[in-house]
């Protein structure tokens, strides 16, 4: 008997099924098989009895005490003849064109190692699931090939078989990783669906956990924080997403480099900065690093609260001198890992979703260099500013954008960042001039996710009075603008 595939079938007292599982291999389109029944200890009479009277064509039963499902699923492929396996459970059916739809796809395919079909399930629940497109960081992060996908037996053999350890389940899972991490790819099989069935309508989750845990320790090498981040991320595209699941799946005390750093210069103002500060920790944005920078505070009271400050992921650089506000968001943002920076003032506070927006955006549009947001206005003045959509004509004679808008730190370095002469004010204004000059783009939030605080003398209200004197200090800034 010419033999191209060895379906292999592990059972352990389930000889009430195995009969129809049997006979829904026999029907298939593809004659060129054989079916391996692995009896691995069964106690059950009725299913002794069964298989010890099998007697069904291309079938063959063999007999190995109980290891658990993966050695005994090693042992029909260590009997198997075929170039090509199938490891079906012994209460599920195989689709009749499967096999043939599934050997044409490899052979055509010779870097891939799997053909995958979906499946719809029956008995006690009723669904559907098709395979994705196949990526191994997605592998890595859930089971994207079906439990009796058709495989090579080579890629089994460089791959070591099942690992016999996983006798709670997921042994196809940590296979599938296995056989990836050789190279193989596996490719979906599409109209073929295996017939799963479910026995309980109740759902043991219990053991997930524990297992991704197991999977995690099989394969340290894959499961290393910077190989899964750039394998996720090339999957996702979505950084934020790649921390969450690297948390869940490595542990939440697992330190990353923040994406965003908070910069807060702080000029004796100690009665608000902590509030500034506890704002930004009520994130819903979490992968962030505040950085306060006591920018030569004089006030006692201010540097007594910046030494003693101690707040989760922050920490207090200190300038000796007050030579300008620019020049300490500038001394901030030497020191931020993140690769976008959202500066703030130390008496204001933001909303809790103002970081994970505009993060949104900018991941999504890479030539955008900032965005801005609206502001509301509260202590002496109560009222709320919405930005207009981003005009850069308009930002020439009026400033648009924000104080505290997130900007990419590579258009910051771009720049030369903040000109550290705008020490009378506006130099945020100046700044935003500077990033569409070198070509960055700016977009608008048109939501009021600051709270600007208005109290008394401040340096704002100080640029007001000087207004067309610093005005005519940004036009000479940028001479070929205007």
């Amino acid at each position: 008997m010419n033999v191209k595939v060895s379906i292999v079938i592990p059972c352990f007292d389930e000889g009430r099924f195995i009969e129809q599982t049997i006979d829904s291999c026999l029907a298939s389109s593809n004659s060129e098989i054989e079916v391996i029944v692995v009896d691995y200890g069964s106690t059950e009479p009725a299913t002794i009895d069964l298989l010890t009277s099998l007697n069904k064509p291309k079938t063959r039963v063999i007999y190995e005490r109980n290891s658990g499902l993966p050695a005994a699923r090693n042992a029909g492929i260590k009997a198997a003849q075929g170039d090509f396996i199938v490891s079906l459970n012994a209460n599920d059916l195989l689709h009749n064109s499967f096999l043939e739809k599934a050997i044409r796809l490899l052979e055509q395919n010779p870097m891939a190692g799997i053909a995958s079909p979906g499946y719809h399930t029956f008995g006690a629940v009723h669904y559907s699931w098709e395979p994705p497109v196949f990526h191994f960081g997605r592998l890595l992060a859930e089971n994207i090939i079906c439990i009796s996908a058709l495989f090579r037996k080579q890629a089994w053999l460089e791959a070591g078989g099942y690992n016999e350890g996983m006798t709670d389940g997921y042994e196809d899972w940590d296979f599938w990783i296995s056989l990836s991490k050789k190279g193989w790819i596996s490719i979906a099989v599409n109209d073929a669906p295996l017939a799963y069935r479910v026995l309980s309508a109740d759902s043991d989750g219990s053991k997930h956990d524990l297992l991704s845990k197991q999977i995690v320790s099989n394969h340290p090498e894959l499961f290393h924080e910077n190989r899964l981040d750039k394998l996720w991320l090339s999957w996702l595209r979505d950084e934020w997403e790649v921390r969450r699941m690297l948390r869940r799946r490595l542990g939440q005390d697992l330190e990353l480099t923040p994406i965003v750093s908070i910069v807060i210069p702080c000029y004796n103002y100690g009665q608000y900065v902590e509030e500034a500060v506890d704002s930004c920790l009520n994130s819903t944005f979490q992968e962030i690093e505040i950085i306060v920078v006591n920018n030569g505070s004089t006030d006692p009271y201010t540097i007594d609260v910046l030494q003693r400050l101690q707040r989760p992921k922050t920490r207090v650089i200190h300038v000796q001198t007050n030579i300008g506000l620019p020049y300490g968001r500038n001394v901030g943002i030497r020191e931020a890992r993140g690769k976008y920076i959202l500066p703030l003032d130390a008496d204001d506070k933001i909303q809790p979703t103002l970081i994970e927006k505009a993060y949104r955006i900018l991941e999504a549009r890479p030539e955008v260099g900032f965005a801005t947001v609206g502001l509301e206005y509260f202590g002496d003045q109560s009222w709320v500013w919405i930005p207009p959509e981003f005009d850069f004509n308009r930002l020439l004679s009026e400033n648009i954008v924000c104080v505290t808008s997130l900007v990419r730190k590579s258009a910051w370095l771009s720049v030369g960042g903040y000109n550290e002469a705008m020490i009378h004010g506006y130099e945020d204004w100046d700044f935003w001039i500077s990033l569409c000059e070198r070509g960055w783009r700016g977009t608008a939030i048109h939501e009021a996710l600051l709270l600007y605080r208005r109290h008394g003398h401040s340096l704002s209200y100080d640029a007001g009075q000087k207004h067309a004197m610093i005005v005519q200090q940004i036009r000479a800034n940028h001479p070929r603008l205007y």
